[in-house]
């Protein structure tokens, strides 16, 4: 297929993941390294070598769900017989002392699942005060600057009160697990699966940037 060239909207979206991943996968990109880039199959392949692991076709997504697993055992959170991909989260973590056994499971499994979050109809009137707001600085800046502390205090307090569940499944939560966390829960963490690590990051750019996988897959940065 012939190469996509990309917008500059859809490059700085892809730009915007640049800090995630670089955190996700613990590396940091020299100043000058993206700069001869050419298309997203070579983004990918710098971001493999930088990892810098051995290559091991092993799954990680299967080693993501015993672990998962494993850990709901020993803390006694659920039964690991009566656990597949298709169980709620709701059932694992009840609403009632969701924080603290989600806590208990993260300290186990040594890294945070992110799986908590304020409801909607609280955090899009926040989101939709601050957009309003910055557009009211052209207009009366001590208003637009009231209403956008309002929208950075609550999406603040929502980080420490939400108790909503952002994932459904554990198959979802595995996926998340794989793709934020994915040499922590490989069983040999000095190796890496490489043509399955480039799909999870074509999957996960593709749901952060907004561009199918499929234009990723051909995308080109320049002529």
């Amino acid at each position: 297929m012939k190469s996509i060239k990309l917008d500059s909207s859809e490059i700085e979206n892809i730009e915007e993941c640049i800090p995630y991943i670089e955190k996700m996968y613990k590396f940091k990109f020299g100043n000058s390294e993206l700069e001869t880039i050419r298309n997203f199959e070579e983004f990918c392949d710098l971001i493999i070598e930088k990892i810098n692991l051995e290559n091991d076709e092993s799954c990680t997504s299967q080693q993501a769900f015993y672990k998962l697993r494993k850990s709901l055992e020993t803390t006694k959170i659920f039964e690991k017989e009566k656990l597949n991909p298709k169980t709620e989260l709701k059932n694992l973590f009840p609403r009632k002392n969701r924080k603290n056994l989600i806590q208990t499971i993260e300290n186990e499994m040594g890294f945070k699942l992110d799986i908590i979050q304020a409801p909607d109809f609280v955090t899009i009137p926040l989101l939709l005060i601050g957009i309003v707001s910055f557009f009211y600085l052209f207009f009366d800046w001590k208003v637009a600057f009231i209403g956008i502390s309002i929208s950075i205090f609550g999406s603040y307090c929502c980080k420490w009160f939400g108790n909503e569940l952002n994932t459904k499944t554990v198959k979802d939560l595995v996926k998340k697990i794989t793709e934020e966390n994915y040499v922590e829960v490989r069983t040999n963490k000095s190796t890496v699966n490489k043509p399955e690590l480039k799909m999870i990051l074509t999957n996960w750019i593709s749901e952060y940037s907004g561009i199918s996988k499929e234009k990723l897959k051909h995308a080109a940065f320049s002529e």
